[in-house]
C-alpha cells in the first residue's frame, strides 16, 4: 500500500513500475481522501485500508518537517512494515541500492573518515543504512534540533553572512536570532514571488544586500523552474538571473556561507573558490538535493581549504531532508 497522493508517491510508483513491484491500493491521511483517485487507485484512509487489507506493507510517498505527522506516522508503523524507499537519483540516474553503495564505497568512506565527531560518524552511517532499507528507525537515530545544530558556527557580531538559497528569510531569521549585530548579509533567492516574501520579511534588518537570483560558477542566465513553495529549483524553462559569490563579494570576506540550492550546490561552491580557498568561511551545507552530495561535497569542499574540519548533523524530519554539513 502506498501512503500519499503527492510528487513523491509518483516517483515512487514510477520507480516501482520500473521494477515491476505492484502496489494493492493508496491511501491518504484523513483531511486529504476528499473522494478522489490517484494513478488509477481509489483514495482511501487509513481506517478504510485497514478494513480492506488488515496488516499492509505500506511505502511512505511523502516528507514531512512536521512533528504531529511524524507521530502519525510512527503509529502506523507500530501496526503495519513501513518503510520509505529511497528515490533520489544521481547523476546518472541510479538510486542509492547495494550495487551503488559497492560502487562508491571508497568515496563514501572517505568522506566518513572526515567527520569530526562521534554524532557525525552516528548520523552519517544512519543515513547510510536508511538509503539502503527504507527503514524509518535509522533516521530516528540520530536527529537533531537545527538551532543546536547551528551553535557549533560559534556566531558574532563580526559575521559576514552569504545565504545562497534563501527561501522566505527563515535562515536569517536563525541567524539573526544568535546576534543583534553584524557586518553584512548577502541573500540570494531566484523565485520571483518568494523574492517578495523575502525582501518583505527582513525589511528591518540593516546591512542587507538581496539578490533575485540564482547562485552558480557563472554571471549570466540560467534556466529555471518556478514549483510551489520550496520546490522551485535550477533546470526548467524560465530564464533566471545567475551570479557568483566571487562576482558578488568581489575580493571582501565572507565569515559564513550557507548552501541550500536545490541540487546546484556543486556550482555554487565553484563559484566561491576564490572566497573559500581565501577566508575559509564556516558553512552550512545541505547534503541531500543529489544522491551523491553526501560524500562529494565534502571532498569537493576540502579541495578548496584543506583545513577544514566537518560535521554532520541531521534535523528532524521524514527523510532526511535537513541533513546539514557544518564546515569550520
Amino acid at each position: 500500500m502506498l501512503y500519499g497522493t503527492g510528487d513523491g508517491a509518483d516517483r515512487l510508483i514510477d520507480s516501482f513500475e520500473k521494477r515491476n513491484i505492484k502496489i494493492a491500493g493508496v491511501f491518504a491521511s484523513d483531511n486529504f481522501v476528499r473522494d478522489r483517485s490517484f494513478r488509477g487507485f481509489k483514495v482511501l484512509s487509513y481506517s478504510e485500508a485497514k478494513q480492506a487489507f488488515g496488516k499492509m506493507t505500506i511505502v511512505l510517498g511523502f516528507g514531512t518537517h512536521d512533528k504531529a505527522v511524524i507521530e502519525h506516522i510512527l503509529s502506523i508503523s507500530k501496526e503495519n512494515d513501513l518503510y520509505m524507499p529511497e528515490v533520489i537519483e544521481d547523476n546518472e540516474g541510479q538510486v542509492f541500492d547495494l550495487e551503488n553503495y559497492y560502487k562508491h564505497k571508497d568515496e563514501i568512506a572517505f568522506a566518513y573518515s572526515l567527520l569530526a565527531d562521534e554524532l557525525s560518524q552516528r548520523s552519517f552511517t544512519s543515513i547510510i543504512n536508511y538509503r539502503l532499507s527504507g527503514k524509518l528507525e535509522y533516521l530516528l537515530d540520530c536527529q537533531v534540533e537545527e538551532r543546536e545544530s547551528w551553535k557549533l558556527l560559534n556566531i558574532n557580531s563580526k559575521e559576514v553572512y552569504v545565504d545562497c538559497g534563501a527561501y522566505n528569510g527563515d535562515t536569517i531569521a536563525r541567524f539573526s536570532s544568535f546576534t543583534k549585530e553584524w557586518k553584512a548579509i548577502y541573500a540570494f533567492e531566484p523565485d520571483k514571488k518568494t523574492f517578495k516574501k523575502l525582501e518583505k520579511n527582513t525589511d528591518s534588518l540593516k546591512n542587507l544586500f538581496l539578490y533575485n537570483a540564482a547562485v552558480s560558477n557563472s554571471v549570466g542566465q540560467l534556466p529555471f523552474f518556478v514549483g510551489k513553495g520550496r520546490g522551485s529549483k535550477l533546470g526548467g524553462t524560465v530564464m533566471t538571473p545567475c551570479l557568483s559569490i566571487d562576482s558578488v563579494l568581489a575580493g571582501k570576506e565572507a565569515t559564513i556561507l550557507k548552501f541550500d540550492t536545490e541540487g546546484f550546490e556543486k556550482e555554487a561552491i565553484e563559484g566561491g573558490k576564490n572566497t573559500i580557498s581565501t577566508f575559509k568561511p564556516k558553512m552550512i551545507l545541505s547534503s541531500y538535493h543529489k544522491g551523491e552530495d553526501l560524500w562529494t561535497l565534502p571532498k569537493l569542499v576540502l579541495a578548496l581549504n584543506k583545513d577544514y574540519k566537518f560535521y554532520l548533523r541531521n534535523a528532524p524530519c521524514l527523510p532526511y531532508w535537513d541533513a546539514n554539513y557544518y564546515i569550520m
